[in-house]
């Protein structure tokens, strides 16, 4: 049987725990079997994107490294996507392959993807790895959508709540005062200062309040229309001492 090596790749940190690399490897080795080839060595670069050269991934390039006489000289892949998402990417690492006497294959429709002598098989690649390009963006372009929808909903779709965001009243309380101040022409170490002289919870527990620290607030409160309170309701909770 002749011995090859088998590339895996998956692009984000949430794919790890995902069915991505048994796929991968699944299709692989039905398709080693139905050649007569055997895996002698797997290559695996998780969370990697697809976007970056593939010599530049520790795991592709370890592999290219291994790849000779001793070894094997061939290099089988699920798909032409995983060697990159875009054209250019897989077009790349084939002909640095095909340089150095490395043949790749795509087990999933038995195209040797360093093949330059066919000009049918290279248009059949590259309309392939266009393909792949295309699908990266359509489905970029929905995540992007997706979050913008559940952002509007919801006021945020990502990562831990942050100041303002933790369904805590003392939080809006105080970006509206911020908020407030801001359109009073507060400078924002004035508002600092004022913050200070009210003793407002700070962020992230700091001791006082700062400009920088008020700034950043105030830049989220711009961008993500973090609530406000009005002139009236300032002067309301100036007559509480808030």
């Amino acid at each position: 049987m002749k011995p090859v090596f088998g590339y895996l790749r998956v692009s984000g940190r949430g794919q790890l725990s995902g069915d991505g690399e048994a796929r991968q490897r699944e299709t692989i080795e039905r398709y080693c079997a139905s050649k007569g080839f055997v895996v002698i060595r797997w290559f695996f670069d998780g969370a990697v994107t697809g976007e970056l050269d593939a010599a530049d991934r520790d795991q592709y390039a370890e592999m290219l490294s291994f790849t000779g006489p001793a070894t094997t000289d061939t290099i089988i892949v699920e798909r032409s996507d995983r060697l990159g998402r875009t054209l250019a990417v897989c077009e790349i690492a084939c002909e640095e392959a095909r340089k150095t006497g490395i043949t790749i294959l795509e087990a999933a429709s038995d195209t040797d993807l360093t093949n330059s002598d066919d000009p049918t098989r290279v248009l059949i690649r590259q309309v392939l790895g266009s393909l792949a390009e295309w699908n990266k963006n359509i489905m970029v372009k929905r995540l992007r959508s997706a979050r913008e929808r559940k952002r509007q909903a919801n006021g945020r779709c990502e990562g831990p709540k942050p100041f303002g965001f933790r369904g805590n009243p003392e939080d809006d309380l105080t970006l509206g005062l911020i908020a407030t101040l801001r359109r009073e022409n507060y400078s924002y170490r004035e508002i600092a200062s004022e913050l200070n002289r009210r003793r407002r919870p700070t962020p992230e527990g700091a001791t006082f309040w700062v400009k920088s620290s008020v700034h950043m607030l105030d830049q989220r409160i711009q961008a993500e229309a973090a609530p406000q309170v009005s002139a009236e309701e300032s002067k309301f909770l100036d007559g509480l001492g808030v």
